[in-house]
């Protein structure tokens, strides 16, 4: 997606990975959104395998974090802090 230039950061990317029960419940488990940060992109959503493991990616939807520079889905869901993650308002202001 970068060389095609569909994204210009690897953070804006939006992971999916279709995969069986176990795999997923391993994923859930580590955290996805660990998992999201671990592999540098926006988020990380799980489907369930028909047959085969399969990964797949598309731009994100989710806005920029400006303390961070990450894509979160929770950006925008703080009212007193519309332009950061979940995160990052735990961190500057807790």
């Amino acid at each position: 997606m970068r060389r095609e230039k569909k994204i210009t950061s690897n953070q804006e990317a939006s992971v999916t990975i279709c995969c069986d029960d176990q795999t997923a419940g391993f994923l859930n488990e580590f955290g996805l959104e660990q998992f999201a940060a671990l592999c540098i992109v926006s988020e990380v959503k799980l489907q369930k395998a028909v047959e085969e493991t399969t990964v797949g990616a598309e731009k994100s939807s989710c806005a920029k974090c400006q303390r961070c520079w990450n894509y979160w889905p929770s950006v925008g869901t703080n009212g007193e802090h519309p332009d950061l993650c979940k995160r990052c308002v735990e961190v500057a202001f807790d």
